[in-house]
């Protein structure tokens, strides 16, 4: 039996803000001198939360929660004509070695849209060192460092410069598996 925690960075719930101004035209609000006065702006916001208790023998969560629920920007090195690395951290906590694995054949590349169709960006992902891909899943976490409950780097970064004035996007979704004990 398996225990699996998916990471998808494009589709995270850990908070989804909404946001929406109203105009002049809403409710009137009678003050109590009963002179009558209109809002002239207003805000409203919405905070969509879900809040799980992880086991005792398996927990990943990132060091940083904004860097899984927010989009993420890769900047161009000029200089080097190459993208920086992303790289954010994970607390990995468990009774036994933990294992990854991406979740399809579209999580290790970005996509640009072109007049002459669509451009593709490699991307290479390591967890802990090790290359992540979605053919085989590898163990990125030794049982006795998941014991400890420290933290491992997650580490995303383009291969090639790609086509310039193109913009690239794209999604990594990492399955983290542990077996049970």
């Amino acid at each position: 039996m398996l225990n699996k925690l998916t990471f998808i960075t494009a589709a995270s719930s850990l908070a989804l803000i909404s946001a929406s101004v109203f105009a002049a035209e809403d409710p009137i609000i009678l003050p109590a001198n009963d002179s009558v006065v209109a809002p002239q702006e207003r805000a409203q916001f919405e905070v969509k939360l879900v809040a799980k208790v992880p086991t005792e023998n398996f927990q990943i969560t990132a060091n940083n929660p904004s860097a899984v629920s927010v989009e993420q920007h890769l900047f161009y090195n000029g200089a080097q004509k190459e993208f920086y690395p992303f790289i954010t951290s994970f607390r990995v906590k468990s009774t036994s070695a933990v294992y990854a694995k991406l979740t399809d054949a579209t999580s290790n590349k970005l996509y640009a849209l072109t007049p002459g169709g669509l451009e593709t960006m490699d991307l290479s992902i390591r967890f802990n060192g090790v290359l992540v891909n979605d053919t085989k899943t590898e163990e990125v976490v030794t049982k006795t460092q998941a014991g400890l409950g420290n933290s491992f780097d997650l580490f995303i970064k383009p291969q090639g410069a790609g086509e310039a004035g193109l913009e690239y996007r794209g999604a990594v979704g990492i399955i983290f598996e542990a077996s049970a004990v």
